[in-house]
């Protein structure tokens, strides 16, 4: 169940558009999901104002710099699935945001692992809907 929050400065309509299927397609692909797995991938968007979030002390408003904070979120969190997001999804993200590798300081990631009975799907905890084959699949 990967979820990925972008939180940035202000994204219009066709950003979000464009950066919803191609994270989404990023992520299918760097964690070799079945297509059946698409609809549990989740991308949510964030906009702050530059006087909302400081770096370092200084609102970014005051430095007159952008900055952009990804969390990720799955469940069976391994390092090797950390390695391939951050392998195949930040260049990704850098292209997307309109950023160059000299600019990579500018997005931060981090990773929250969740287990599944630390998940509730409609009511049911994901460990049970595993257990019981609801899912499309029942592991990834």
């Amino acid at each position: 169940m990967p979820y990925l929050l972008v939180v940035g400065p202000e994204f219009s309509t066709e950003q979000r558009k464009i950066m919803a299927q191609e994270l989404t397609d990023g992520l299918m692909n760097a964690l070799q999901l079945p297509e059946a797995c698409r609809n549990w991938v989740t991308v949510q968007f964030f906009s702050y104002h530059p006087d909302q979030i400081a770096v370092g002390g200084r609102l970014l408003s005051e430095i007159e710099e952008r900055n952009y904070y990804c969390l990720f979120q799955d469940i069976h969190l391994s390092d090797e699935k950390k390695e391939k997001i951050v392998t195949h999804i930040f260049p990704l993200l850098l292209e997307l945001l309109g950023l160059d590798a000299s600019q990579a300081e500018q997005v931060k990631m981090l990773f929250n692992n969740c287990a599944p009975d630390d998940v509730v799907i409609g009511g049911c905890f994901l460990h049970r809907l595993l257990e019981e084959s609801v899912l499309p699949v029942t592991k990834w």
